[in-house]
């Protein structure tokens, strides 16, 4: 296979050879997976990047329609995050593009593997991102039985709350309502020096919390917080809990407990 076919090929190949339990009109199927490919194409032509941008959301939501978890839901989320924070890197949002990537490497870690090598210009900051997060889940998976007050020499853990400046209440993946599914996820992340949330990790690690984990980076990538004054502004490490109940509307809220 020739190197520009390469990435859409090898998407092709992997979701062919993991089609879904769930996903029962084989049609369906073959229609994400072209969407999928043309995406690909987008992407490696540089063609209208806006463009491919709000057709990969519309993939996204998309599949937060369709599906509710599974380990196949982590692998085409996954790959549809992935598309998706390229072409925000091509549009210089690179807050929303390293975001998007963190959430697809939580999701399915093959996502790790892949290069960049057809994107030169934007590999050195998505593979710094991956070496970030990577670090940061191996100090945590060592951090969790000291329960020390710092994840690292320069990452204290949150303060026992954070004071929210901003919040927007998650949506409930229509995938999971119709299976009559409730939830409750946890978020690890990094409140920056300025408030802002970044590198989300998907604290359950359960594939069958897919379409929720999904629906709670949509709504917490968008939150603020009052910046943690630690001799000056400090980035730490917080914990957020969001709920997903049939019973009521969403809720949401700082959980700051260390897990």
């Amino acid at each position: 296979m020739h190197r520009r076919g390469m990435f859409a090929g090898a998407l092709l190949l992997f979701l062919f050879t993991t089609q879904p339990a769930w996903a029962s009109p084989a049609n369906w199927l073959e229609s994400f997976q072209k969407q999928l490919a043309e995406l690909a194409e987008r992407s490696r032509q540089n063609q209208d990047p806006e463009q491919g941008l709000a057709e990969a959301t519309r993939l996204l939501q998309r599949l937060l329609d369709e599906v509710a978890g599974g380990q196949q839901a982590c692998v085409l989320f996954a790959r549809v995050e992935l598309l998706r924070a390229i072409f925000e890197a091509k549009l210089q949002r690179w807050e929303d593009a390293l975001w998007d990537y963190a959430v697809a490497l939580n999701l399915d870690p093959e996502v790790a593997k892949f290069s960049f090598s057809d994107y030169p210009e934007l590999a050195e900051r998505f593979l710094t991102q991956r070496k970030r997060l990577l670090d940061l889940k191996g100090e945590l998976k060592d951090d969790k039985k000291t329960q020390s007050k710092e994840i690292n020499s320069t990452l204290p853990r949150a303060p026992s709350s954070l004071t929210a400046l901003r919040t927007t209440q998650p949506k409930y993946p229509k995938g999971a309502l119709k299976d009559r599914r409730e939830s409750t996820v946890i978020l690890g992340l990094v409140v920056n020096e300025k408030g802002i949330p970044t590198d989300p990790l998907f604290w359950n690690e359960n594939c069958d919390q897919a379409a929720f984990f999904v629906a709670a980076t949509e709504a917490v990538r968008s939150w603020a917080y009052e910046p943690v004054i630690i001799d000056g502004p400090k980035a730490v490490f917080a914990h957020v809990t969001v709920r997903f109940s049939l019973e009521g509307p969403d809720r949401a809220r700082d959980e700051t407990a260390h897990q």
